[in-house]
């Protein structure tokens, strides 16, 4: 059976795939609203302006390349793109979302 022009076993890859880039887009957000402790201090900083400027010039690329949805413009043909996209996802998750 198809559904909106895809096979049910593609829809499904389709489903969890949509699923895993909302994670790491809510792990974005997340780290913009993430406290943190400078090194040498001991008070944590709780300013937005500050966090967000922090984030921004640390790992925010590593974060939102894997969140260019790559797999629904890409042709399907190109299997090495594929493996290497979903590397640095697998990246990302093994140092912790």
């Amino acid at each position: 059976m198809s559904i909106f022009g895809l096979d049910e076993d593609n829809y499904r890859a389709r489903i969890i795939i949509i699923t895993y880039e909302t994670l790491f887009f809510l792990n974005v957000i997340v780290k913009f609203l993430t406290e943190y402790v400078p090194d040498g201090e001991t008070c944590a900083i709780r300013d937005l302006k500050l966090i967000s400027r922090r984030y921004m010039n640390t790992t925010l690329i590593w974060d939102v390349i894997p969140l260019f949805p790559i797999t629904f413009f890409l042709d399907t043909s190109k299997e090495y793109f594929y493996r290497v996209f979903y590397f640095l996802k697998v990246m990302r998750i093994a140092q912790g979302l």
